[in-house]
């Protein structure tokens, strides 16, 4: 089965922001990253301020759990700007922008960009429908995020996704 759909900077961005939250292991170190800047600037402020240690101390407290609360947004908001800066480059004018999906006997095939990749069957991990597409997770931390501009028809959406996870049923047994 072969699809195709032309595709933005907006979708290469939410694609890779797709598979970053995949990534476990990005989540822990965000908060691992943002408690210990609130640590840093918490005890910086207390050792600064000249008043009352009580004072300082609840000042401290105070500037460390806003800290705590606007890092994910700063830290969402960082990666967003270097994903972007990221498509800029790697979509140069220009577009538009062509994806084509087959489903092949030996894996997904995908050709963008004047690339060709071939994901083996056993390398894919997970088929997650959404509302606005099909995305196939592989063990390494990428995929395709197949939009449902790429299918003609809603049954045409379900057959691929069933003949995809038929592949995977038969790749792992």
């Amino acid at each position: 089965m072969y699809v195709k759909f032309d595709f933005t900077e907006d979708d290469l961005v939410d694609a890779s922001k797709r598979f970053l939250g995949r990534q476990t292991n990005n989540h822990s170190s965000d908060w691992k990253n943002s408690l210990l800047s609130a640590l840093a600037i918490g005890v910086l402020v207390f050792v600064l301020l000249r008043s009352d240690a009580v004072v300082r101390l609840f000042i401290s407290l105070a500037v460390a759990g806003i800290i705590i609360l606007v890092y994910p947004q700063v830290q969402r908001s960082g990666v967003e700007s270097r994903l972007r800066r990221i498509a800029k480059e790697l979509m140069p004018p220009p577009g538009p922008y062509t994806c084509e999906i087959e489903i092949r006997p030996a894996g997904l095939w995908l050709r963008q960009m004047n690339k060709q990749t071939i994901h083996e069957w056993p390398s894919l991990e997970a088929v997650e429908e959404t509302a606005d597409s099909v995305d196939l997770f592989t063990r390494d931390g990428g995929g395709v995020i197949v939009r449902n501009r790429a299918f003609a028809s809603d049954e045409e959406r379900s057959r691929f996704i069933a003949l995809i996870k038929s592949h995977l049923i038969q790749s792992r047994s």
